[in-house]
Formats: C-alpha cells, sequence, structure tokens
C-alpha cells in the first residue's frame, strides 16, 4: 500500500508531458458565460468590465501549460498546470482563435487535433 501511494504521489509531480503552452492574449474563465462576457468586453475596449471579470474567474495564460480537454462551438475546455503538474491543474474555458495565435506552438498543436 506504501508502494502504491509513493508511486501515485511522484506521478502526480510529474511534469505535464505532450502540454502546450499558452499564446500571449490567451485568457481562461471559469465559467462559459464570463468568457463570453469576458469576449464582448474586449471587443467593446471596456476596462472597467475586464477588471471586473478578472476579479471574478478570468485569468491571462500567456505562458501557462495547458492541454484541451475539449471544444464545441469556438469554445474549448481546457486544463491548465499553473505548477507543471496534475494536483495543481483547474479546467478554464477559453477561445478557440485565443489558442491558434499565428506561429506559435499552440497553433500547430491545435491543427494537430483534427
Amino acid at each position: 500500500m506504501f508502494t502504491l501511494a509513493l508511486a501515485l504521489a511522484a506521478s502526480l509531480s510529474v511534469p505535464v508531458q505532450g502540454a502546450r503552452i499558452a499564446p500571449p492574449d490567451t485568457v481562461g474563465c471559469e465559467r462559459p458565460a464570463l468568457l463570453w462576457d469576458y469576449g464582448t468586453a474586449k471587443d467593446n475596449r471596456d476596462e472597467a468590465a475586464l477588471k471586473r471579470l478578472r476579479r471574478q474567474g478570468c485569468t491571462e495564460l500567456e505562458g501557462v501549460a495547458y492541454e484541451r480537454v475539449s471544444d464545441q462551438n469556438g469554445v474549448v475546455v481546457i486544463r491548465v498546470f499553473r505548477n507543471s503538474d496534475w494536483s495543481s491543474s483547474e479546467l478554464l474555458y477559453t477561445f478557440d482563435e485565443m489558442l491558434r495565435a499565428p506561429g506559435s506552438q499552440a497553433d500547430v498543436a491545435a491543427d494537430d487535433l483534427s
């Protein structure tokens, strides 16, 4: 039993293989509704709304490791690894277009999923 617990702990601390790096201007939100509100505020250049949405659960992800979990209608569920391990990962919602920054590693990775 101790060996199993030790193996599990070791596997959770191993850096995530196959994770991609979020390109500049990528934002992830805790709920899809927040993501849509963030997109609207960004399009309208509404800095007050953007600040409020960051407090409510939207965060910038530039340079953070992630994996695509699922996508539907341009909204992608990603697992974000801020500390490069599964134990600290979280699921966030982002727009597919944010992950497809021209020339980025994420652009290539997104195409590999098709």
